[in-house]
């Protein structure tokens, strides 16, 4: 009996967190899906670049271009982590919001 009353003040604070956290998981999953395209477009013109580079022998362009398709995948990674976070981080709010 205790602990409820002790929790109840944390679980009405705890709703606008898992609104906040459900909101930027969904607008992740939005702007992942839809930059994911473009900078899918963004590596494939890197890496031909990059090639056309290495036939030519411009060591510094190649360089370049390897830098930028990983920095491209990398950007990617990160908004996946977000994405997962967020979802982790509701799930787990509303399994205390529940116990």
């Amino acid at each position: 009996m205790l602990i409820t009353l002790i929790k109840l003040p944390l679980k009405i604070l705890i709703l606008p967190l898992i609104l906040i956290c459900a909101v930027a998981s969904v607008l992740l999953k939005v702007v992942d899906n839809l930059s994911s395209y473009i900078i899918g477009f963004f590596i494939l013109i890197f890496i031909l670049c990059g090639v056309v580079a290495a036939i030519n022998q411009w060591w510094t362009s190649v360089v370049v271009m390897v830098v930028l398709a990983g920095l491209c995948v990398a950007a990617m990674f990160v908004a996946a982590v977000l994405e997962t976070l967020f979802d982790t981080m509701t799930g787990a709010l509303v399994g205390f919001l529940h116990s």
